[in-house]
């Protein structure tokens, strides 16, 4: 499976994201960040398994493994991003991060790029209410998803698409995981003491697996 996890602002999440995915599913990690993960991530017990490839004229396209984009669009990313198999695109609740996030998925719809999924990251902690199927809403996440959802809808109509949402909810968990180079959930594995400290993000963690794991066999179904 080919994942991409791209958005044009930087401090959405995007690395964080792509490190935990591209760990706990042992899969190659490509990026290109001049400033990356890739020699910390090399440390961890996956040597030769992820690259940099900031500075090349290629990004070489292979199979298990994510992408780990940020920056300007450029024909590099775009060639990559019409082969992913998901495209995830980490956002935040601010202005500038949404409108950046509207402007990624029309570029993704662009180039006939369906499989998306939104992340809304580092969202507040506190449930607002409880869904009528006794799940917590957060309003951050609510008022966010509903916001670009409408502004999709004013820009390219009722156009069909495949944009899913979930959200993660703020935690240093992640910032410590792209610290280490090591996923949340094995560390959380080594060190009992951060088995409870790290719930919440363990929890989303395995929820985004799933989400994963949805579109992977869907795309095994249409091969």
């Amino acid at each position: 499976m080919i994942i991409s996890v791209y958005n044009l602002k930087g401090g959405t999440g995007k690395t964080s994201i792509a490190l935990n995915l591209a760990k706990t599913r042992n899969s190659y990690f490509i990026e290109n960040d001049i400033i990356g993960v890739s020699d910390v991530f090399n440390k961890h017990g996956q040597l030769d398994t992820a690259r940099n490839f900031s500075e090349t004229k290629k990004i070489p396209i292979i199979d298990n493994v994510v992408y780990d984009f940020g920056g300007h669009l450029d024909k590099r990313i775009t060639s990559v991003l019409v082969k992913s198999d998901l495209v995830i695109v980490p956002t935040l609740h601010s202005y500038q991060d949404i409108k950046s996030t509207i402007s990624m998925i029309e570029s993704l719809l662009n180039i006939k790029q369906k499989n998306i999924l939104v992340v809304i990251n580092k969202v507040g902690t506190r449930a607002v209410k409880t869904s009528s199927d006794g799940n917590p809403l957060f309003s951050e996440y609510e008022k966010t998803k509903n916001i670009i959802l409408e502004h999709l809808e004013e820009r390219i109509g009722k156009r069909k698409h495949k944009i899913m949402f979930m959200m993660l909810r703020e935690s240093k968990a992640w910032h410590h995981s792209t610290y280490r180079g090591d996923s949340i959930l094995h560390m959380a594995e080594e060190d009992s003491r951060l088995r409870y400290s790290f719930r919440n993000s363990i929890t989303d963690l395995n929820r985004l697996l799933k989400v994963v794991k949805h579109y992977e066999e869907r795309n095994v179904g249409k091969g």
